[in-house]
């Protein structure tokens, strides 16, 4: 008899919500002069598009902000070249633009989720990607050794991933970020906005459909306010919602995830942890590693801009734990991870079998997440706008003030907090006092939220957008961040929804076996 190794999960630093930074851009796929948007003027859905197509469909510039416009659409052929027929297929479905979270995702990390996308709605979708995200400006303001120095060339990428930044190193990109000037080139969530709203007029679009990711929910509601007659709908994944006072609760958001994760694994014979709690056993766990060794040699003083997963320090091995409640595959395997972590000298994450269930692939094809690349997330431009835009001060006080129940979090919380004060020094920037309010704004909405959620909790969600009209809020309690990304069942519903669906039952596509937790769990060969 053997036993299959143990499950292992790769995830990265809360602080900066996605895994690490942008990898460079390579040279072959964007091309070292796309189109502006501008100069393609209004014939452009009748203009042959050679010119401005490469292999990951079209990419259009704005010359004046440098955002970009990537499009994938069911029509392409499946080497991704145009089918000959123009544009035609924008005035047959109504295109969605996506607006991605972070802030900063990197244009790269979409490109597979934006054609596929395409083909489960039938309908052109484009990326927006605002300066920062794509080309040689992402590289720079990613915060890796490989990243050019000031205006020098990129140096060859290494083989293999780099080195997780360190918070010095990131720290010292930051700076240098702000003394050479490279925010000047970037946007915040209301020039994102105004450019769309730009573009869309430029590119003779008469109406298009916006759905937002997290953070890509701010530019999503500013640009229907900005453009009500141009915006169909908006589909709001996951929305930050930092006008909501709940929303900066972090550690009793993840508190109250973990506590719904253990009451959904109380309910169910195949979780493994079944008859444990949860807080205990994290308590136990962070109680143990403040006393080993490590831990009482570790530089407290010098927080990371990226905690790298199994240092053994509890700051990391508590963002571990908040970063599994983001995704289906984590959820799945963490109850089992804080069982042989509490019987572990040394817990931590480690390389995942992710998208596996006892070793096997998963049992249900459709269900196979999108998988974001590591380094998804462009370090300098995350900071600048959460710098610029939210009321940090807030965070910084909601986070000493929490019940006693959530105390185990305080290495998390304390880590989190100094780094990111680091941060907006090191750029330069003194936070607002209040995040930026939002309106109801007048075309028909669908929320999507998970329960399980500690980035984006429910409860906010909920309290943010329950008294809009023509709104329509989706609860999946056993989801985490993202969930379009997650399940194929919500892509049903988003496309029921854009095709005009607004009755509750009209819009559920997504079964209670869809939306189940399949735990990892311990198996025997014999």
């Amino acid at each position: 008899m053997r036993i299959r190794s143990k499950p292992r999960i790769v995830l990265s630093a809360f602080i900066l919500s996605l895994a690490g930074t942008i990898q460079a851009w390579p040279s072959d796929t964007v091309g070292a002069a796309p189109a502006d948007c501008g100069s393609l003027g209004t014939d452009w859905p009748d203009t042959p598009l050679t010119a401005h197509e490469h292999e990951d469909g079209l990419l259009c510039r704005d010359g004046d902000t440098g955002l970009a416009l990537f499009l994938a659409h069911a029509e392409m052929r499946p080497d991704n070249k145009k089918t000959g027929n123009g544009t035609a297929f924008l005035r047959r479905q109504m295109p969605l633009v996506l607006l991605t979270g972070g802030p900063g995702t990197a244009a790269e990390a979409s490109l597979a989720y934006l054609r596929r996308l395409a083909v489960r709605l039938n309908r052109p979708v484009f990326l927006a990607a605002p300066s920062g995200t794509w080309g040689p400006l992402a590289k720079r303001l990613s915060c890796r050794e490989d990243a050019p120095p000031g205006d020098g060339p990129a140096r060859e990428e290494t083989a293999g991933p780099a080195e997780t930044p360190s918070g010095a190193m990131v720290e010292s990109c930051l700076m240098m970020i702000r003394q050479q000037g490279l925010t000047r080139q970037l946007q915040d969530t209301r020039t994102i906005a105004q450019t769309l709203a730009r573009l869309r007029q430029t590119l003779n679009i008469e109406r298009w459909h916006v759905m937002g990711e997290s953070y890509g929910a701010r530019p999503a509601l500013a640009l229907a306010a900005l453009d009500t007659s141009g915006t169909a709908s908006l589909v709001l994944d996951s929305p930050e919602t930092p006008h909501v006072p709940l929303y900066w609760q972090t550690a009793g958001n993840i508190d109250g995830a973990l506590a719904r994760l253990n009451a959904l694994c109380r309910r169910d014979r195949a979780c493994p942890a079944r008859r444990r709690d949860f807080t205990g056993m994290i308590n136990t766990i962070v109680s143990r590693l403040d006393r080993s060794p490590r831990a009482q040699n570790a530089d407290a003083a010098q927080p990371t801009g990226a905690i790298p997963p199994g240092t053994g320090d509890a700051a990391s091995v508590l963002a571990d734990i908040a970063l599994a409640l983001r995704h289906r595959s984590s959820i799945a395997q963490l109850p089992y991870t804080l069982v042989e972590w509490l019987q572990a000298d040394a817990p931590g994450f480690r390389p995942s079998t992710a998208g596996t269930q006892d070793g096997r692939p998963d049992r249900q094809p459709d269900r196979q997440p999108d998988r974001q690349p590591d380094r998804a997330l462009v370090t300098g431009l995350y900071h600048w706008v959460r710098c610029r835009e939210l009321p940090m001060e807030r965070w910084y006080g909601e986070a000493g003030t929490g019940p006693a129940r959530v105390s185990y979090l305080a290495p998390l919380i304390t880590s989190l907090t100094a780094w990111q004060r680091k941060a907006c020094e090191a750029l330069g920037i003194t936070p607002p006092d209040a995040a930026m309010p939002i309106a109801p704004v007048g075309v028909p909405i669908l929320v999507l939220t998970g329960g399980l959620d500690p980035v984006t909790p429910a409860a906010a969600v909920t309290q943010a957008f329950r008294d809009w009209p023509e709104t329509h809020i989706r609860l999946f309690e056993t989801g985490g961040h993202v969930l379009a990304r997650q399940h194929a069942c919500i892509l049903r519903e988003i496309g029921a929804f854009l095709n005009g669906a607004r009755a509750a039952r009209a819009l559920a596509h997504c079964s209670r076996r869809d939306m189940a937790i399949d735990y990892y769990r311990r198996v025997h060969v014999r």
